[in-house]
């Protein structure tokens, strides 16, 4: 991988260009960052288990939550794709905004597993729908080269969004452990006001309706395609599923709700970091660094199976680094082979591969974690991220 010197001045101009510096651009970048701000994130787990809730529960409601979004990727990208992006994301916020009102009025199960469906709704809609419009407005300025460090500061903008509310939410929760659930009500109000000022160019809709048939076909037969779905779901439903056992490794390891918001800061801020290093990756290289990838976090995995100490919590570190890095290299592959009117669309099968996946692997984790405890759910994660890092690198010698 080229990060030398000249490497890296390549970087800063493109990072200095017309297209990252435009009034569409900014208004994404204001999106995603504010989109980022889940004040709930360092608590949510201890938050639901103070109302009550098991570690399983939680993870059903992970599980349904993700079982609902692989219900609404499609529909909702083939619905992205007749109505626009703009109005989606429209439609996406008001139903983040119902999502936030339901957790912070929330009392039982059954009251967040509702929050939960509007917060599927939210994500489904907008699962690609933003990388969706920043492609085509590159595509249609004849600036889609600029794609990557585009798109990598969009996500950039997102995570440190998320460090951001890592260290309020943990610092709210110290004052009282419900107080990050409630910020979420003015986030997506925010987030709504800022749907309504994209800009989306008319002509960038489809004429005529593409049948749902026609992007499957051109998913299954376009092998970039095939392999950018097949790799993502693997790689984004063991690494994302990392997510929820920091919280209570952390506790057990005697962290306190502030502590551990500074730590997730630190993760998004690492993982944000992650998405400016790909955009340095030469094209030539970028399989060597998906090949890469899952290795180091299969070892991650394993240091924290076999040596479960504080000091070892910073492996979660290069999980979520890797994470930074995948997330932006795939959104290219996906976006690079795909026509413009089935884009949507076409993103959205991505996102079911990697519901399904993650579905799987958050409701295996939260059993395993009740029953047989912390190192045995660590050592599932580290045999899940093995299994993928060996499969991909024997795939990626055949090819």
């Amino acid at each position: 991988m080229d990060i030398g010197p000249q490497a890296t001045n390549k970087l800063n101009a493109a990072f200095t260009s017309k297209p990252l510096r435009s009034r569409d651009t900014r208004v994404i970048y204001a999106f995603e960052f504010v989109t980022g701000l889940l004040f709930f994130l360092p608590v949510l787990v201890l938050f639901l288990i103070e109302r009550g809730l098991t570690f399983y529960q939680i993870m059903v409601l992970q599980s349904a939550f993700s079982a609902a979004l692989i219900i609404l990727e499609i529909p909702s990208g083939y619905i992205t794709d007749i109505i626009g992006r703009k109005n989606s994301l429209i439609l996406a916020c008001i139903s983040f905004f119902f999502a936030a009102a339901g957790y912070s009025m929330g009392t039982d199960f059954i009251h967040f597993l509702a929050a939960e469906m509007a917060y599927a709704v939210f994500f489904a809609f907008v699962s690609g729908t933003v990388s969706a419009l920043c492609y085509d407005n590159l595509l249609s300025n004849g600036e889609k080269a600029y794609f990557k460090p585009v798109w990598s500061r969009a996500i950039s903008h997102n995570l440190m969004g998320l460090a951001l509310a890592c260290l309020i939410g943990g610092a709210a929760a110290t004052v009282d452990l419900s107080l990050p659930i409630h910020l979420m009500v003015f986030v997506a109000l925010f987030a709504l006001g800022l749907a309504f000022l994209m800009r989306e160019k008319a002509y960038m809709r489809p004429k005529k309706r593409t049948p749902l048939s026609h992007a499957l076909h051109f998913s299954r037969n376009n092998p970039q395609m095939r392999h950018t779905i097949s790799y993502s779901a693997f790689s984004e439903g063991i690494m994302h599923s990392g997510i929820w056992v920091i919280q209570p490794y952390l506790t057990l390891e005697g962290l306190s709700t502030a502590q551990i918001g500074v730590f997730f800061a630190m993760i998004y801020l690492v993982s944000s970091f992650g998405c400016r290093f790909c955009a340095m990756i030469k094209k030539e290289h970028v399989d060597q660094a998906l090949l890469a990838l899952p290795l180091i976090c299969a070892i991650s995995y394993l240091g924290l199976w076999i040596a479960p100490t504080l000091w070892m919590s910073f492996a979660f570190f290069l999980i979520f680094f890797s994470r930074g890095a995948s997330k932006v290299l795939l959104e290219q592959l996906a976006n690079e082979p795909t026509p413009s009117g089935m884009r949507a669309t076409v993103l959205s099968y991505k996102g079911m591969g990697e519901r399904l996946v993650y579905s799987a692997v958050i409701l295996s984790l939260g059993g395993i974690w009740d029953t047989f405890g912390m190192r045995a759910a660590m050592a599932f994660l580290f045999s899940i991220s093995a299994i993928f890092a060996v499969i991909n690198a024997f795939f990626h010698l055949r090819r």
